[in-house]
């Protein structure tokens, strides 16, 4: 099966899932052609996802791969590298490590009788907890689409036995 019957069949698959169709997700997968720094061409799979005809998502593999189960794991990969990774790394490091330096700073500003660096310091962490939430909220925006793909490749390994 030639590279574009197995993407066109990866297409169908995508949109054939009655929970995305539900929702009114529709989904596009091109081979395309991107430019490297070196300036050569190489081929990509870009996935863009449609929701009630209006375009939301873009992603790009930075190379094709031999099977079409190493395609899906390279989108995978491409929603997490744009969207949920560093989302997921300003959560952990707002709960973890930044909160842990905040509450030092309140404690020693509170025993110097800083009342002023107290309030900055709840403010910023007020700011960082509603960006958290935010991201969260973003998350589970993404989530279905990682869990589609996953999906869509099981079938395919099942198909393929």
């Amino acid at each position: 099966m030639s590279k574009k019957s197995e993407l066109q069949e990866l297409e169908n698959m995508l949109n054939e899932d009655w929970l995305m169709e539900n929702e009114g997700y529709t989904f596009r997968i091109l081979k395309d052609i991107a430019k490297e720094e070196g300036g050569e061409a190489v081929d990509v799979i870009t996935l863009k996802i449609f929701g009630d005809d209006k375009l939301l998502h873009t992603y790009s593999t930075l190379q094709i791969f031999d099977t079409l189960e190493e395609n899906i794991m390279s989108l995978i990969g491409a929603i997490y590298a744009k969207d949920i990774n560093d989302r997921k790394k300003f959560i952990k490091n707002y709960k973890g490590a930044f909160l842990a330096r905040k509450v030092r700073s309140i404690s020693i500003a509170m025993e110097k009788g800083n009342t002023e660096k107290v309030q900055v310091i709840n403010a910023e962490i007020v700011e960082n907890y509603h960006q958290a939430q935010q991201y969260q909220q973003e998350l589970l925006e993404y989530k279905p689409f990682v869990c589609l793909m996953y999906r869509v490749r099981d079938r395919i390994i099942k198909q393929s036995e």
